[in-house]
């Protein structure tokens, strides 16, 4: 992740972070605080490019897969997946009216709570970071369902406010692991998303803005 932050995104597109920074979009990034083992949003904290490549590698490190936490203004931050998989909730109490959601799991699928192996594991090396990060990981998938759980309460009722809509693959569609290198199966995958953002918001008319 540090590679693809600090190079492939400038290789990619550059000049990127200069056009993040002037956007008038501001860009709230989330990420777990060690210390509590809360979602943070990391927004306050950028200033400038090298502020805001800082906060972006907060946001992706994995202990055991992307590296160790990273240093923010004096707190240390690991991935916001380990406190909210699905960031909906930051995005209401920032006051949005409209929230657009970008699932990586197909409809129908739930997260199941970690086998006891890796249960145990995973949590001893997350308690070398902090007893809250390890206690925030341990009852993700229970905060999870709850979060799906009004996900789909929002989905029955578009009454409710905020207007939430999310865009996920269909349940028989091709799945991908986190670590899958594979071409051909990362573009069935991508294919599948796009398949579904096109259901979800409408292909865009030719020469639209």
């Amino acid at each position: 992740m540090d590679h693809m932050i600090g190079t492939i995104y400038e290789r990619v597109a550059p000049g990127f972070f200069e056009l993040v920074l002037a956007s008038p979009v501001e860009l709230h990034p989330l990420a777990t605080d060690v210390e509590t083992g809360e979602a943070v949003d990391l927004h306050p904290r950028i200033r400038d490019v090298q502020s805001l490549v800082t906060t972006l590698r907060a946001t992706a490190r994995l202990p055991m897969l992307a590296g160790p936490p990273v240093d923010v203004d004096g707190r240390r931050y690991v991935d916001a997946g380990l406190s909210a998989a699905i960031p909906f909730r930051a995005a209401m109490a920032d006051g949005a009216t409209h929230i657009l959601l970008l699932r990586s799991r197909r409809a129908g699928d739930r997260t199941a709570p970690p086998g006891r192996g890796g249960r145990v594991a995973t949590a001893r090396i997350l308690r070398r970071l902090g007893p809250e990060v390890a206690a925030a990981y341990l009852s993700r998938a229970e905060r999870e369902g709850i979060d799906e759980d009004e996900l789909d309460r929002r989905a029955a009722d578009p009454s409710l406010r905020p207007h939430i809509l999310s865009v996920q693959t269909a349940a028989d569609a091709p799945t991908v692991s986190r670590l899958e290198r594979d071409p051909a199966k990362l573009r069935l995958a991508l294919e599948a998303g796009h398949a579904a953002a096109v259901a979800a918001l409408g292909e865009a008319a030719p020469g639209a803005d």
